[in-house]
């Protein structure tokens, strides 16, 4: 008698069975990936932070590192982005320092509740914090007014209005003892215990399901007294 498994719509489940097997485990991995390169963004940060502050416009001025800016703010090409503190909704206010060399960095000075103001020094400013990379991906606006919303903080946001070029990633002030900004560790780690849990369920689920159909093909071929 022919296995009733092998017939063409079992198979066309096993097969099924074997992609969602391969994805799961795959997509669980890849979130475990995830998980440790975080893990290696928040070492590079704090082993980054630990050193001496340095000029902004230094090759030695990397990413993470803490740096310092001396210049005046274009509070003219001033903008906000979007971003809830504690639930509340609220500003990021980011500001152009245009430097000595004529170049400028973009400052994050901290964050306001929606539609708040800052104070705004008119003379020559040190700054000092944290150099970040910049949130890619900006939608460009046609116009950019004062305290111009965007969703990013991004330099190619403010550059095409500019005559000076923004120096890539920008400035989290930051006081000198102030710590860096934490980088939190996500859902990865849970999101990969998830997809294998998912693997699981189908690795035992899936047999089980085989077990019940192969009941029912024999009750069914059987004579009615045997079954």
């Amino acid at each position: 008698m022919t296995n009733p498994l092998t017939r063409p719509r079992w198979l066309a489940g096993h097969a099924l069975a074997l992609v969602t097997v391969v994805a799961f485990v795959s997509l669980g991995f890849w979130q475990l990936r995830r998980h440790a390169e975080v893990q290696g963004l928040q070492a590079a940060v704090a082993e980054a932070s630990a050193l001496s502050a340095v000029d902004v416009a230094e090759a030695e001025a990397e990413f993470y590192h803490r740096v310092y800016a001396a210049g005046v703010f274009d509070h003219e090409r001033e903008v906000r982005v979007l971003r809830s503190e504690g639930g509340e909704s609220g500003e990021r206010v980011i500001t152009p320092l245009v430097l000595s060399d004529g170049t400028a960095i973009l400052i994050d000075r901290g964050w306001v509740p929606r539609g708040g103001g800052r104070t705004r020094p008119s003379e020559a400013t040190r700054v000092e914090g944290y150099l970040w990379p910049a949130e890619r991906g900006s939608w460009v606006p046609e116009s950019l007014g004062t305290r111009q919303l965007v969703r990013r903080i991004d330099p190619a946001v403010v550059q095409p209005f500019v005559d000076y070029q923004i120096l890539d990633g920008y400035l989290i002030e930051a006081g000198p003892t102030a710590e860096p900004p934490s980088i939190s560790s996500g859902p990865h780690l849970s999101y990969a215990v998830q997809w294998f849990l998912f693997t699981g369920v189908v690795l035992v689920g899936y047999p089980l399901l085989l077990r019940r159909a192969l009941r029912r093909e024999r009750l069914a071929d059987a004579p009615p007294g045997c079954r």
